[in-house]
């Protein structure tokens, strides 16, 4: 299957991957491949961020917050970072 968007990652997201249990991880995999062909589905931008993380959207994966900036122009989703939500805002 040919993804309308390519994905790419930050080291941030990559951390945050492999902290996840196997089940998790592969669940958010299977659904950012997902995100990558149909990116309508991502939520608008997340308010009041600080300017090195400007654009910065959230995409809900069951518990999970997966944060991302897209860039339609470039057919670009990169990833930044994955967490619980109950902690994922707590850093921004």
């Amino acid at each position: 299957m040919s993804l309308a968007y390519t994905l790419l990652t930050t080291p941030t997201f990559e951390r945050d991957f492999k902290k996840l249990d196997a089940d998790v991880a592969r669940r958010i995999r299977k659904k950012t491949e997902l995100l990558a062909s149909h990116p309508e589905a991502v939520l608008p931008l997340l308010r009041n961020m600080p300017d090195n993380l400007k654009g910065l959207r959230k995409y809900r994966i069951g518990d999970y917050r997966v944060l991302l900036w897209l860039d339609h122009s470039n057919r670009i989703i990169k990833l930044y970072s994955v967490e619980h939500r109950s902690t994922v805002y707590r850093d921004l």
